[in-house]
């Protein structure tokens, strides 16, 4: 009994030194014994080692939840939008048809123009379920990606060097890549000037691939704000733990960069 006791104060002695206030909750708790000093040690080891705020849980339900809204957005766009207009469309054609004439060729057009923004939003649709071209070809993604944010942003300037290494069908560490890229712009929109510039990059070098999203001429303020964003964090952390990659952010007055790096080849299979 004696050298196990001393076995453990010899263990935990040096924790002691780089966790003070475990030496004051294992000397409390070593009168109910050793089991509760045990217990305490890895409490409070484990709390050193992931605060709240930076556990990998933390981050992932965060990653999930944005996920989740992506898709009750699109089905709330289906089922209030899309079917709704379907209906008025439906409708439209059949009073027309009973009236003839004139006001049947009225209602046709009518609704070959309804049609065809029915279309462009069924579109939409289908790339926040599975995004364009990411069966065939990572890059082609990428490009299609941007190119659907720039249109909701066109004072911003977007520029792409792509490699085009990355030509078959992405892995699944290139699927967390798009959506991590995705969900980087959705969550600076709102913090980028007029003639703010995106630019960015991918590279394939073996054993990983890159891709970079540099943002220039800010704003000292928003440039601030951008690198204090708590959803970057989140992100970064979802991105690494996802993928076994890294997310390197390098910031100055007014520019920010930020790297995600992953491994070729799947984490895990589809």
């Amino acid at each position: 009994m004696y050298s196990t006791q001393l076995g453990l104060r010899y263990a935990i002695e040096p924790f002691q030194l780089i966790f003070p206030v475990f030496r004051k909750e294992s000397a409390e708790s070593s009168k109910q014994g050793e089991e509760s000093v045990i217990l305490n040690f890895c409490a409070t080891l484990l709390s050193r080692l992931f605060p709240p705020d930076h556990r990998p849980q933390h981050a992932l339900a965060w990653w999930h939840q944005r996920q989740v809204n992506r898709l009750h957005d699109s089905a709330e766009l289906i089922r209030d939008g899309l079917l709704q207009e379907l209906f008025a469309i439906r409708r439209g054609l059949e009073l027309g048809s009973y009236r003839g004439g004139a006001d049947a060729q009225a209602s046709l057009q009518d609704g070959l123009q309804q049609l065809e923004a029915l279309h462009l939003q069924l579109e939409t649709v289908s790339n926040v379920l599975s995004p364009a071209f990411i069966q065939d070809s990572f890059p082609l993604a990428v490009q299609h990606s941007l190119k659907s944010w720039g249109q909701r942003y066109p004072a911003v300037t977007l520029t792409t060097h792509l490699s085009q290494g990355q030509t078959t069908a992405p892995d699944f560490s290139s699927r967390v890549t798009l959506t991590a890229l995705e969900e980087l712009l959705i969550s600076i929109s709102d913090h980028l000037d007029a003639d703010t510039e995106i630019a960015v990059s991918s590279d394939d070098e073996e054993p990983s691939s890159s891709l970079t999203v540099h943002i220039k001429n800010l704003t000292c303020d928003r440039s601030e704000k951008i690198a204090q964003l708590e959803e970057l964090h989140h992100l970064k952390k979802s991105f690494e733990l996802l993928t076994g990659g890294l997310v390197l952010q390098q910031a100055d007055d007014r520019q920010i960069r930020w790297r995600f790096v992953w491994p070729l080849g799947d984490r895990i299979s589809d």
